[in-house]
């Protein structure tokens, strides 16, 4: 018989080059028992999501949260590579929020994308009261 392997899966990814926003966010998840991961930008969080399909019990988060502006990869481009990458995995389910202070032009580019990688769009900062309901209704 096949012993069952355990695995401590981390359903949130929290992407931001701000180490403060990243600290909020992540006592937020301590707070609802959510395990998480964390980037300081988009090229190490797509590395992450690439690395957590090899997984063999945890191929997927279930929630990224994003930043718009940050080096070396902005969340906008890394989540368009994100669900490129995803959407040959049926079995996915990740949901990406993006969570950024956003102009009305930088909304109507987002908006206009043809493709449009984000379930929703969240400003910045994401109180504690707003995290808890997208977390409920994304991912417990």
């Amino acid at each position: 018989m096949k012993e069952k392997k355990f695995c401590k899966c981390s359903k949130l990814l929290i992407v931001d080059d701000d180490p403060g926003i990243r600290m909020i966010l992540k006592h937020y998840a301590l707070k609802l028992s959510i395990s998480f991961d964390e980037a300081e930008n988009g090229m190490i969080a797509f590395q992450k999501v690439r690395d957590k399909i090899q997984n063999d019990c945890c191929q997927f988060y279930s929630l990224i949260l994003t930043d718009y502006y940050m080096p070396e990869m902005d969340g906008v481009k890394m989540s368009i590579q994100i669900k490129d990458l995803l959407i040959q995995y049926p079995l996915n389910h990740t949901k990406i929020i993006l969570v950024s202070g956003l102009s009305i032009e930088e909304r109507d580019f987002i908006f206009g994308l043809p493709n449009m990688p984000f379930e929703m769009i969240e400003s910045k900062p994401l109180l504690k009261n707003r995290f808890i309901a997208i977390v409920h209704k994304l991912i417990l």
